[in-house]
Parts: structure tokens; C-alpha cells; sequence
């Protein structure tokens, strides 16, 4: 199984955030930088198993706000319909 993990540390604003998931997932630099296109690789384009581990996250939390729980909503909802993919999101 793959790890993968995002440092909520490098985690200051959605682009942060979406910069590291490109670099994590391989993604070309046309990814859509925005939840949608989250969801298409996440849900078609990673191949598994996986396991996404969110490091650090109060201090993401903090500077995201109500995108912390969006970006972590798609991660969550992709772990639940995929059966190889484990999310993991620690403080």
C-alpha cells in the first residue's frame, strides 16, 4: 500500500494545499486546483491502495477555516467509496 501524506504545516491556503496534492499524486499541471477536480482524481485517476495521511492538521484547520472541512470532506467521502483508499487525518 502507497502512503501519502500532507503536511498540514505547508498547509496555509487552498493552493498550498492543492500544490502539495500534485506533487503526491502525480498530478499533471493542469489539475483544476479546486474540489471538483479533488474528486475526479480521487474517485478515477489515483490508482490504489492508497493511504492519505493529514498531518498536522490543527495548524492547517486554523489557516484554511471552512476550506479545511471542504478539502477534508472530499478526502472522506472518496476513502468511503473507494475500498482502497484509507484516510487518516491526525491533529
Amino acid at each position: 500500500m502507497k502512503t501519502l501524506t500532507i503536511d498540514g504545516r505547508k498547509t496555509r491556503s487552498p493552493g498550498e494545499f492543492y500544490r502539495q496534492a500534485r506533487e503526491l499524486f502525480e498530478l499533471d499541471e493542469d489539475f483544476g486546483n479546486n474540489l471538483d477536480a479533488l474528486w475526479d482524481v480521487l474517485s478515477t485517476d489515483v490508482a490504489g491502495p492508497l493511504k492519505i495521511r493529514w498531518r498536522h492538521t490543527r495548524v492547517a484547520r486554523r489557516s484554511l477555516g471552512d476550506d479545511f472541512e471542504r478539502l477534508v470532506s472530499v478526502l472522506e467521502r472518496a476513502a468511503e467509496e473507494r475500498d482502497d483508499l484509507i484516510l487518516r487525518v491526525y491533529p
